[in-house]
C-alpha cells in the first residue's frame, strides 16, 4: 500500500486540474439540491376553496371561518349544498377545487388536487422519495468502496438525469411517486461519493476549503432553482428544464479520474500509477523516478515485485462501523447529529410556503441566507476546526426554530408581526446550512478510507430518514398546534449540539485509511511508551 497523502504533493499545492476537480465533483450538489428541495415550491400550500358555478359568489355559497385576531377567510374543504347558506348544511366539493395561485402557476397540488383529505399525500410523496434517498445512500456506498468511486458516480448521475427528464412527463401521480423514489437513491449515492472523491483527492491542509465549495454551490442551487421556478412556473417544465442541465456531466467519462486512495486502499498499483501519470500531465509537472516506490522499496525486477505486492484486500461492511469502541461511538454520534439537523433543514424548507411573503422570494433569500455559512465556514473551519463551529450552528439553529415557535402572528393591539418568525426562521435555516457546512467534511475526515463511503453513506442515509420525518412533523403540527414542529426541530438540534463533545478535532490531521487508524489515534500512549521511544529515538519524539 503506497502513501496516496505523498503522491498529492508530486502533484502540486494543489494542482490545477484537482482544483477543476472540485469545482466539477461539487457541482452535483447542485442537482441533489434542485431535487432535495423543489418540493418546497412543487407542494407549495395554495389557498383554495371548492369550484362554483359561473352564476353563484363564494360569499353565498362557502362558508366562512373567523380566525384568531378577527381574521375571515373561506372554507377550503367545503360548501353549502345546493350552493345556498339557506340550507344550513354543508358537503365536500362536489365539483373540485379553485386555486387561488398567481396566473399561469401550476403545481403538483393543484394536478392531482392534494387538500383537504386528500393533503397528506403531499408529504407522503416527499417522504417516499427521502426513503428512496436513505436506501441510496447505504447501497451506493457500499457499490463504490467496493468497485471504486467513478463508475459509481456515473451510474448515479446519469441515472437521476434519465429518470428527471421521465419525470417532466408524467401525469400520474403513483408514477411520479415510483420514479421520485429511484431518484432518491440515485442522487444520494451521487452526493456521498462526489463528497468522498474531492476528500480524497485534496492534502490535509485544503480539506478545509474544498469542502466548503459543496455548501456554496448548494446555496447557489436554491437561488437558481427560486429562479427558475419563478419564470417558468409550471412544474413540469421546472423539472425538465434543471434535468437537462446534467447533460454537461457526459464530459465527466474523460474528465473524472478514479481516487488514488482508493486504489491505494484496493493494491491497485498499475492504474493508481496510470493516473497519477495522466494528473501530472494535466498539471503540467514532473514526477520523480518511480513515483510508487517500489523497485527502491524491494530492488526486486517488475515480475517479482507483482508477485510479492498482490495481497488480498479485506473486504468491509456497514457493520464494520459498530465493531470496535471508537468506531460505535463515532457512528452513532453522527447518525443522530445528521438526523437531527435533516429534521430541522428540511422541515424548515419545506414549510416555506407556509411563511409571510412570496414563495418564491422566500425560497431565493433561503439561499441567499444559507451562502454566508458557507462562505463565512472557509475562514471559521480553518481557524476554529470542525466540533466548535458545528457545536455553534447547531445550537443557533435549535434555538432559533424555538424562538419562531412562540412569536405569535400578530400583537395584543391587532398589529400583524407574522413576518418576524419568518426573519427568525430563515435565521435558524442559517445554522442548519451551517451544520451541513461542517457536516459533510468531518464526517469523511472521521472514518477511514476503506469504510468511508459506507460511513457517509450511513450517515447520510439517517439524515435522509431526518428527510423523512420532516415532512410526517409538519402534518403532526396541521392537526395539533402549528408550533409544535418547531419545538421539535429545536430540541433535536440542542441535543445534538452537546453530542459534538464526544468527537474528535480533526483540523490538518492525516486522513485515516483503516480502521486500525482510527482505534491507534484514539487511544493515548502511556508514560512508561513515551519514554521507552524517547530513549530510542535519541530524545526526538
Amino acid at each position: 500500500m503506497f502513501d496516496p497523502e505523498r503522491l498529492l504533493q508530486y502533484l502540486g499545492n494543489p494542482g490545477k486540474y484537482q482544483v477543476f476537480l472540485y469545482f466539477l465533483v461539487a457541482s452535483n450538489h447542485i442537482a441533489m439540491c434542485f431535487n432535495n428541495l423543489n418540493m418546497a415550491i412543487f407542494g407549495a400550500k395554495n389557498p383554495h376553496h371548492c369550484k362554483l358555478p359561473e352564476n353563484v359568489t363564494r360569499d353565498a355559497a362557502i362558508p366562512n371561518i373567523t380566525k384568531a385576531y378577527g381574521e375571515v377567510t373561506f372554507q377550503s374543504c367545503k360548501v353549502y349544498t345546493n350552493y345556498s347558506s339557506l340550507s344550513n348544511l354543508t358537503e365536500y366539493c362536489p365539483n373540485g377545487w379553485e386555486y387561488l395561485g398567481e396566473s399561469g402557476e401550476k403545481n403538483i397540488i393543484m394536478e392531482w388536487n392534494l387538500v383537504c383529505d386528500d393533503a397528506y399525500l403531499n408529504g407522503l410523496s416527499t417522504t417516499i422519495y427521502f426513503i428512496g434517498v436513505m436506501i441510496g445512500g447505504l447501497l451506493f456506498g457500499t457499490l463504490s468502496d467496493k468497485y471504486g468511486r467513478r463508475p459509481t458516480l456515473l451510474f448515479t448521475l446519469w441515472g437521476q438525469m434519465v429518470l428527471g427528464v421521465i419525470l417532466s412527463f408524467l401525469h400520474n401521480f403513483i408514477a411520479f411517486m415510483v420514479v421520485r423514489f429511484f431518484m432518491g437513491a440515485l442522487l444520494q449515492g451521487m452526493q456521498a461519493i462526489s463528497v468522498a472523491l474531492v476528500m480524497e483527492f485534496c492534502q490535509k491542509k485544503h480539506r478545509t476549503p474544498a469542502g466548503t465549495i459543496f455548501g456554496v454551490l448548494w446555496a447557489t442551487g436554491i437561488m437558481y432553482l427560486a429562479f427558475i421556478a419563478w419564470l417558468i412556473r409550471d412544474w413540469h417544465y421546472i423539472q425538465l428544464a434543471l434535468s437537462l442541465h446534467s447533460i454537461l456531466t457526459l464530459s465527466y467519462f474523460w474528465l473524472v479520474p478514479e481516487s488514488l486512495r482508493w486504489f491505494s486502499t484496493h493494491n491497485k498499483l498499475d492504474e493508481a500509477e496510470a493516473t497519477l501519470l495522466m494528473l501530472a500531465k494535466r498539471n503540467r509537472v514532473q514526477l520523480p523516478f518511480d513515483p510508487l516506490g517500489r523497485k527502491e522499496e524491494s530492488g526486486m525486477s517488475g515480475e517479482q515485485l507483482q508477485k510479492v505486492e498482490v495481497v488480498p484486500v479485506k473486504s468491509h461492511s456497514a457493520l464494520d462501523l459498530f465493531k470496535t469502541p471508537e468506531m460505535r461511538k463515532r457512528s452513532f454520534v453522527m447518525g443522530y447529529t445528521w438526523l437531527a439537523i435533516a429534521v430541522g433543514y428540511y422541515g424548515l424548507s419545506l414549510n416555506i410556503s407556509s411563511f409571510a411573503g412570496n414563495i418564491y422570494l422566500n425560497v431565493f433569500i433561503m439561499g441567499a441566507a444559507e451562502l454566508p455559512a458557507y462562505i463565512c465556514s472557509i475562514y471559521i473551519l480553518g481557524r476554529f476546526g470542525r466540533k466548535k463551529p458545528l457545536f455553534a450552528y447547531l445550537l443557533i439553529g435549535g434555538v432559533m426554530c424555538i424562538v419562531a415557535a412562540v412569536i405569535p402572528a400578530r400583537t395584543a393591539s391587532g398589529q400583524d408581526i407574522s413576518i418576524a418568525a419568518t426573519v427568525v426562521a430563515l435565521i435558524g435555516k442559517f445554522g442548519m446550512a451551517g451544520c451541513f457546512s461542517v457536516i459533510f467534511m468531518y464526517t469523511s475526515e472521521l472514518f477511514p478510507t476503506v469504510i468511508r463511503n459506507v460511513a457517509v453513506g450511513a450517515c447520510a442515509c439517517m439524515a435522509r430518514f431526518g428527510g423523512v420525518l420532516a415532512p410526517q412533523i409538519l402534518l403532526l403540527g396541521e392537526v395539533t398546534y402549528t408550533q409544535v414542529p418547531f419545538f421539535i426541530f429545536g430540541a433535536l438540534a440542542i441535543v445534538a449540539a452537546g453530542l459534538t463533545f464526544l468527537l474528535p478535532e480533526m483540523l490538518d490531521k492525516k486522513l485515516p485509511d483503516t480502521i486500525e487508524d482510527i482505534e491507534q489515534s484514539h487511544v493515548k500512549t502511556p508514560p512508561h511508551r513515551i519514554a521507552d521511544i524517547s530513549l530510542h529515538d535519541n530524545g526526538n519524539i
